[in-house]
């Protein structure tokens, strides 16, 4: 099993594009990262057994192995773009599950399916050493990983119910685009784990719109567009 893991690593983690030699249109499509599996065409035919094997042999193992890789691949790119807080964002994923909304090409997307799978399993498995697990996801500051802890809590909510309660009375999310998709699935799952008055407070908040601050963002993006059209039709007209 120690090899299978150690292979299954060296295939398996982020790699910089550049050390194959071969950038330009590559990287425009996928993305400065790469892995071994998506490198190598021969090798995503035994991917999938590989990745099953090992998950349901050594769920945390794998499950830790695979969220360093997504940390590390985040972290590569955000080098190659120069931005550094690009490890802490999630826009470049509408959804952390498959959706069909999503290409999936990057690097980082093919790391997250593995890592989505492979908890998939263990939470089957063994949920209760699954659930340290997920408790230290929804405390990650990287936003891809706590929109993964809320996915995952929204599937176990009635084992959860103090945890989800907490996450639904963080009502910024409602205002959150990354992380809308993830919050709203554990509301609809997990409303009912919420006390009458907690259930009111939310059905308030949503009720009174977005906050003072969204507001005038939206208005003020509206009228900058609203501009710069009427500029347009000014210059052709």
């Amino acid at each position: 099993i120690k090899d299978a893991f150690d292979v299954f690593n060296e295939l398996s983690k982020p790699r910089d594009l550049s050390m194959f030699g071969t950038v330009g249109s590559r990287s425009a499509t996928f993305g400065p990262v790469v892995t071994l599996y998506d490198n190598v065409p021969l090798l995503k035919y035994r991917e999938v057994d590989a990745l099953e094997f090992l998950a349901k042999k050594k769920p945390n193992k794998m499950a830790v192995l695979l969220k360093k890789h997504l940390g590390d691949s985040l972290n590569l790119e955000a080098v190659h773009i120069d931005k550094p807080n690009f490890v802490y964002t999630s826009w470049w994923r509408v959804a952390v599950e498959e959706t069909g909304q999503d290409l999936g090409d990057s690097a980082k997307e093919k790391i997250l399916k593995r890592l989505m799978k492979t908890l998939e399993i263990w939470a089957e498995l063994d949920f209760v050493n699954f659930k340290p697990y997920l408790l230290n996801l929804l405390d990650d500051e990287r936003r891809i990983f706590y929109r993964i802890g809320l996915y995952f809590l929204h599937i176990h909510a009635s084992k959860m119910p103090l945890v989800v309660a907490k996450e639904l009375g963080k009502f910024e999310n409602l205002d959150n685009v990354e992380i809308k998709h993830e919050y709203f699935l554990l509301l609809e799952n997990g409303f009912q784990y919420l006390s009458d008055e907690n259930q009111n407070e939310l059905i308030a908040y949503i009720q009174s719109g977005p906050p003072g601050a969204t507001r005038e963002n939206i208005k003020s993006f509206y009228s900058s567009r609203s501009l710069n059209m009427k500029k347009t039709l000014e210059e052709y007209l």
